[in-house]
């Protein structure tokens, strides 16, 4: 899992994930990915398979939908073995 964020914040992002217990890989899109991806909100989750396409996308973020997110992670999982 990676975050891309979409601001040029840097300070204010670290801020946030601290506050909010992520601890995750970040980048900062400084190259349209976000663009590319059509994304319309932040945060914004895809999922991605063995190729590359996207399988799920989840606008918004909700605490406690992480459960989600591991089910989907789960099913991608096991389809591709």
């Amino acid at each position: 899992m990676v975050a891309i964020e979409v601001s040029n914040d840097h300070a204010g992002t670290e801020e946030f994930y601290a506050e909010n217990g992520f601890d995750v890989p970040t980048a900062f899109d400084t190259s349209g990915v976000a663009r590319q991806y059509g994304i319309m909100g932040t945060p914004t989750a895809y999922l991605l398979d063995e190729n590359g396409h996207i399988v799920w996308r989840k606008y918004g973020y909700v605490r406690g939908e992480e459960g989600e997110l591991e089910e989907r992670i789960a099913d991608l999982l096991s389809a591709s073995s």
